[in-house]
């Protein structure tokens, strides 16, 4: 039963496979595509098929990762105390993946037959792209103390003439810290909904964990007001003021021409806006007559445009966000509670985590409000 399972999930990947490639090359299905597709889908529909005539089959697969640790769990957590787990990403963007399909019988109250139920696919919450691995934000995890980023300002140097005494420059030397939090997401489930589940609720909910954390980051990276009213880390546009820009191109490349002459380079700077300023930028053309759109190719004035809704309707973030640090202090800590809601039959999943922000160069980076320019 479990190798069934393994095939319809190697199939499953094998059409997205096939789908990804004719979206990323805008294309059809090529004949040789074409016959893949459907003997793998004769393979599959055989496959539930067999699986769904398996009435007495018990033996489930462990679809991901998150079912996996669930056995750790349990056996740790049956002898009491609580359980730190380190996870280390391993590439790609995080989804959240499809459950295999089960069947299931269900009483019909109108005839009071059995009628068989089949589960499809998981349909996972809207999720919007991280974009701290897009602009340019490195995150150090595992660190412990205080980060610390010495800043030295330059030194000019000075013309004099032969056997002139020239005067000592003195180095001008600060820091900037990282400020810390802790983020935390806490879910509950009944023992009744994980164990009729046969472990598929327990997967979600560490699927969905960690992309909550994640999520939260990119909400304080981007957005130009505090996440919350507690929340003590912050991106680089927090306090700063909105400058009122124009959606021109003439405009838009006016504040580009800004930060450069403050000494920003270009090769690493980067726009970020939401998905609607985007789309009407993309429909505006450069001037008149010309044909030409203000974003082509998502480039606008020739630096890269990405889109958060975190940075709000109606503002832009332009800057270099090397100067935007975040960093993940310690473990990220795991921990399963079938204790604490024992009066109700519940388990508790908590998943905590401490981040650090800081901008090291607060002129690195400006926040452009087009709503009433």
């Amino acid at each position: 039963m479990k190798k069934r399972f393994q095939r319809v999930q190697e199939i499953n990947l094998r059409l997205k496979a096939i789908a990804d490639s004719m979206e990323t090359e805008n294309r059809d299905m090529t004949p040789a595509e074409k016959d893949e597709v459907a003997t793998l889908e004769r393979e599959r529909t055989f496959l539930r098929m067999q699986i769904m005539s398996s009435e007495h089959s018990t033996e489930l697969p462990v679809a991901t990762r998150g079912a996996r640790l669930m056995a750790g769990l349990r056996a740790i957590v049956d002898h009491g105390g609580q359980v730190s787990i380190r996870l280390r990403a391993e590439g790609g963007e995080a989804t959240t993946p499809g459950v295999t399909s089960t069947t299931m019988m269900t009483d019909d109250a109108k005839g009071g037959a059995l009628i068989p139920t089949t589960t499809m696919d998981v349909v996972g919450p809207l999720r919007e792209a991280l974009i701290y691995d897009k602009v340019g934000i490195r995150i150090p995890t595992g660190c412990v103390g205080q980060l610390e980023w010495p800043v030295v300002e330059a030194v000019k140097a000075t013309i004099a003439g032969e056997a002139v005494k020239v005067g000592a420059k003195k180095i001008d030397l600060s820091k900037v810290a990282t400020v810390q939090q802790r983020i935390s997401v806490v879910v509950e489930a009944s023992r009744e909904s994980l164990f009729n589940s046969a472990g598929k609720l327990e997967s979600i909910i560490y699927e969905l964990l960690p992309m909550a954390i994640a999520e939260t980051v990119n909400a304080i990276v981007c957005s130009p007001e505090k996440v919350t009213e507690n929340c003590a880390i912050s991106g680089p546009f927090v306090g700063k003021k909105a400058v009122k820009c124009a959606l021109t191109f003439k405009d838009l490349n006016k504040a580009k021409a800004r930060l450069l002459a403050k000494g920003v380079t270009s090769a690493r700077m980067c726009w970020v806006m939401t998905e609607a300023t985007k789309a009407e930028l993309e429909a505006t053309p450069k001037d008149t007559g010309s044909g030409i759109m203000t974003i082509e190719d998502g480039r606008l004035c020739g630096l890269p445009v990405f889109c958060s809704e975190s940075i709000g309707e109606g503002n832009i973030g332009l800057g270099d966000f090397t100067y935007a640090v975040c960093a993940q202090f310690g473990d990220f800590y795991l921990i399963t509670d079938p204790y604490t809601g024992a009066d109700s039959n519940t388990v508790r999943f908590a998943f905590n985590a401490n981040f650090g922000t800081a901008t090291l160069r607060p002129e690195a980076f400006e926040l452009l409000d087009v709503k009433t320019a």
